[in-house]
């Protein structure tokens, strides 16, 4: 036991971290936390029930991390600790407060369907769950699809008079 070593190894096991959670893409979640002081490794626990037991999910040596692959809709809880060696031994500091996050899925591929009144576009695509925001493309004949409308996903369809609509023309829409 080496006692020049009993201080420094109190100071450190009071730290402690806040760590944040945030959507980082379906089915991930990225954690962040701030930097402690002499840490060399954290350590990142997680649940998914408000009075589950906690546990290890990883360590590492960053203050980030994107946990992968999980479920839909279902609320994940987190903490983290720091790590040191001191005197030879691995010593702890405090958890950060926890955080939770609810996982989200991959958004529904929108069902496009339209037609044309003479020169009037008719774009339907349906309520849009988890969508908030669109991009419709044009393609006219054989060109590649451009960029043609955006919205913000809470709309059902789209209509427009098209004053360079060609008859003679196939046009191709697509959502995304």
């Amino acid at each position: 036991h080496n006692s020049a070593a009993a201080p420094q190894t109190a100071s450190f096991q009071k730290k402690k971290s806040v760590i944040r959670a945030k959507i980082a893409g379906a089915g991930k979640i990225k954690l962040t936390w701030k930097k402690i002081k002499g840490a060399s490794k954290y350590s990142i626990y997680y649940k998914t029930s408000a009075k589950g037991k906690y546990k290890l999910l990883k360590a590492v040596r960053k203050t980030s991390y994107t946990v992968p692959k999980l479920k839909s809709s279902k609320k994940y809880y987190f903490k983290v600790k720091g790590s040191a060696v001191i005197g030879g031994r691995t010593v702890f500091t405090q958890f950060s407060k926890a955080v939770f996050k609810k996982a989200v899925g991959k958004p529904p591929t929108p069902k496009l369907s339209g037609s044309m009144k003479g020169n009037i576009l008719i774009l339907n695509w349906g309520k849009l769950k988890g969508i908030s925001k669109i991009v419709i493309d044009r393609k006219v004949g054989n060109t590649r699809y451009k960029r043609f409308k955006t919205g913000n996903g809470k709309g059902i369809g789209y209509v427009k008079k098209l004053e360079d609509y060609n008859p003679s023309q196939k046009y191709s829409f697509r959502i995304r």
